[in-house]
C-alpha cells in the first residue's frame, strides 16, 4: 500500500519475485490468501479510495498511517461470492501490468550535430534506426484534431447535457473529474473509435474511445482511416517497444511532450498490426472495480 490515499494498491505475485519494498510503503499479508485480490479491489475502487482519503492526515503531503489503515472496515461478502468474482477481478488486475523496459547499455556515437536536425534522437537511444522501422502513424490517420482548453466553461460535477473531459490522468486510469458542454465551439469532441494518445508525459496511455467525450489539450485525438486498426495501434503504443520509440521524440525537461509532427512521423512496424486482442476498456481502474464490486 502506498502512503498516498490516491495511489494504487499493488497485488504482489510471482512477477514481483526479487523486488524490494520501499520503507514508505506498507505490505499487508491477508490471513486467507483467497481474500488478497478482493481486498486489492476494494482498496482501489472509487469507494475504497474515498475511504482512504478520509483517513489521510497531513497538509503538505496527505498520507494514511498503518494503524488507521488496519482499522479501516472492509466489506466482506460470503466466501462463495468472493470466489465467483475472483475471475473477473483477476482479469482486471492483469491489465494493470506493464512489461519492464530493459536498461540500455552505455553507447558512444560520433556525429556532426551541425548537419542534423534530429540530434536529440541520437542522444536519446543507441538504436536510431528504429525511426525507419515501420509505417508512419500519420498514414493511418484521416484527421488529427487539435485540442483546446475547456477550463473557462467546464464544471466539476456531471450535469445533464455535459460530456466527460478526457485528459492525461483519465487516460492513465484515474476517474473523470471535469465535464463540459459539447455545444461550445471551442471544444474538441471525441467520437467512439478515435485513437487517443497522451501528448505530455513519458507514457502514451493510448486507448480507443468507446463513448463521446471532450478532449483536453494534453491529448491527441486521431480519427483513423480504418477504425478496426485502433486496438492494435493502441496496444503497440502502450507496449515496451512503443514506449521506447516515444522517448525518442520527447521534448522538454520539466514537462516532456510530443509535437503533432512527432505523432505523424511515429513509426509503426507491420507486425504490430497483427494484434487481434480486444479493445481495453477506456474506464479508469477505480470505476471498473466500483461497477464489479457493488453491482455484479
Amino acid at each position: 500500500m502506498p502512503p498516498s490515499p490516491s495511489g494504487p494498491a499493488v497485488l504482489v505475485d510471482d512477477r514481483l519475485n526479487g523486488a524490494l519494498l520501499s520503507s514508505r510503503f506498507i505490505a499487508l499479508r491477508p490471513l486467507e490468501p483467497v481474500l488478497s485480490r478482493w481486498i486489492w479491489a476494494v482498496l482501489n475502487s472509487r469507494a475504497g479510495q474515498a475511504r482512504r482519503a478520509s483517513l489521510a492526515t497531513g497538509t503538505t503531503m496527505a498520507s494514511v498511517k498503518m494503524p488507521d489503515l488496519l482499522e479501516m472496515g472492509v466489506p466482506l461478502p460470503p466466501l462463495v461470492e468472493v470466489q465467483r468474482l475472483d475471475g473477473v477481478l483477476a482479469s482486471i488486475e492483469a491489465k494493470t501490468h506493464r512489461e519492464e523496459e530493459p536498461s540500455e547499455s552505455t553507447w558512444w556515437v560520433t556525429a556532426d550535430l551541425r548537419l542534423r536536425d534530429d540530434w536529440g534522437i541520437m542522444l536519446a537511444t543507441p538504436r536510431p534506426e528504429l525511426l525507419e522501422d515501420g509505417e508512419p502513424l500519420g498514414s493511418f490517420v484521416r484527421e488529427m484534431k487539435p485540442s483546446r482548453s475547456t477550463r473557462s466553461f467546464e464544471v466539476p460535477t456531471e450535469l445533464p447535457g455535459t460530456l466527460p473531459v478526457v485528459d492525461v490522468s483519465v487516460l492513465g486510469g484515474r476517474p473523470t473529474r471535469r465535464w463540459a458542454a459539447p455545444q461550445s465551439t471551442a471544444v474538441t469532441l471525441i467520437a467512439p473509435g478515435d485513437l487517443l494518445i497522451s501528448r505530455v508525459g513519458e507514457y502514451s496511455y493510448a486507448t480507443v474511445a468507446q463513448r463521446p467525450a471532450v478532449a483536453d489539450p494534453g491529448i491527441f485525438v486521431l480519427r483513423l482511416r480504418d477504425q478496426s486498426q485502433g486496438p492494435a495501434l493502441a496496444h503497440f503504443l502502450n507496449g515496451r517497444e512503443g514506449q521506447t520509440r516515444r522517448r525518442m521524440f520527447l521534448r522538454g525537461k520539466t514537462v516532456p511532450s510530443l509535437r503533432r509532427a512527432d505523432i505523424e512521423r511515429f513509426p509503426i512496424p507491420a507486425e504490430a498490426l497483427e494484434f487481434e486482442g480486444d479493445v481495453d476498456p477506456d474506464v479508469g481502474l477505480a470505476d471498473q472495480l466500483e461497477q464489479v464490486l457493488w453491482t455484479a
